[in-house]
Parts: C-alpha cells; structure tokens; sequence
C-alpha cells in the first residue's frame, strides 16, 4: 500500500500505524463544493499538529464569523427548486460550510460544526476539537461529547470513550490530556462505551449519543 486517503474525521494514529510506510492523505469536502476542498498528506508538517488541511487546486478559503467559507469553480448552482436554503449557503460566490475554522500560515483547521456548538458556563465549547484531543490519547480509539443539562452552568460536559485498558489508567490518561484546555471544555465525567453511534459516511450520529450516554459505564 502506497497511498491511503480518507475523510478527516477519524484516528489519524491509527491508520499510519495500520500502513506503515504508506503517504496517509486527508481530504475534507462537501457534496455543494464536488467534493473535495482540502487535503493534507502524512509528510506535511501539519498533519502531525492535527491540521486539516490546505485548499486544493482552484480552492480560496477564508473565514468569516468564525466560519469557513470557500470559492471555486466546483462550486454547486444551488439547491434544485429551493432558492431559500441556496441564498442561506450560496453568498457572493462563497459557499458557507456551516463549520468553524481557522487558517494559520495557509493550513485550516476545522474545529467542528456551527450546530453543533453549544455553551458551558456562558463559554462556547466546540466539541469536535475538544474529541480530537481525547481521541488523541494512547488507548483511546474513539471519543464524543455530550452536553448534560445543568442548572448552574447551563450545561456540563460528559465525554463518552472507546477506549482500552484499565479504568483508572485510562480515567488519568484522559484528565491530563484536557488539563491544558479552559475549564469550560473539560469533561466533568468519562464514560466508557464498546462503540459511538455513527452514520454510514462515518460521522458520529449526535442526536443517539445521549442514548449511549445513559447505558455507558461511568469510569471513576
């Protein structure tokens, strides 16, 4: 195996290991944009640092508001018979991603859907970036968040793992990756589960994580 590509979502780690040798490629797209808008190879810089990747040929990115927006000519027209939903995503020529981001020295990273934002404390928490730094820890094979309604703080935050190994060691793992992070974006609870819900393009099916929240095992 030569080369490997794959969404952006998923274990970076992981895949190197299981094709040792082989140039790992990550591509971010959307079916509006035809579909791939970004990519970044194993053996750039960024991918190490969890970047999601640089614009390919034809691609501008930049952000607004926080959120990325993108132009090129693989750009859709629109939706089919829905002007509304195309003026909402289509503005100027950009197409609205719908996902936070930042661009640093021409690499962007992806910090998670707009939607699927929500606050702790009055302090924005962005799940996907706070799952890429569980997913981060050795052992840790798949993370998600799950905001638990709270009277003083609006929300906390329950983390649900797959994760390997002891308990204890891997509640300590998990406690000192988040360490660095402000205190409205670490987990108040871990909670081991044998698999997240996930849709058939990959991505994690919020709406059942409160589901699996409530038949996890809590660890600690």
């Amino acid at each position: 195996m030569r080369v490997v590509r794959w969404r952006c979502e998923g274990p970076r780690r992981e895949l190197c290991a299981l094709f040792p040798g082989a140039l790992v490629s990550a591509n971010y797209g959307m079916t509006e944009a035809g579909p791939r808008l970004l990519s970044l190879a194993s053996d750039d810089p960024g991918f190490a640092a969890g970047a999601t990747g640089r614009p390919v040929a034809g691609v501008e990115v930049k952000v607004d508001g926080g959120v990325l927006f993108v132009r090129g000519p693989q750009l859709m027209l629109g939706y089919l018979g829905d002007d509304l939903a195309t003026a909402e995503r289509l503005r100027g020529g950009w197409l609205d991603t719908g996902d936070f981001a930042r661009i640093e020295g021409g690499l962007v990273h992806v910090a998670g859907r707009a939607d699927d934002m929500f606050k702790v404390a009055g302090e924005k928490v962005h799940p996907a970036a706070v799952e890429a730094v569980l997913a981060g820890v050795p052992g840790v094979r798949d993370a998600a968040l799950v905001p638990v309604p709270d009277e003083l703080y609006g929300n906390r935050i329950a983390a649900l793992v797959v994760v390997d190994g002891p308990a204890a060691a891997a509640l300590a793992a998990l406690a000192a990756a988040v360490a660095p992070l402000p205190a409205a974006q670490r987990p108040a609870s871990y909670h081991r589960t044998e698999a997240l819900p996930r849709t058939a393009a990959g991505k994690l099916a919020r709406g059942q994580l409160a589901a699996c929240l409530a038949a996890a095992e809590r660890l600690g």
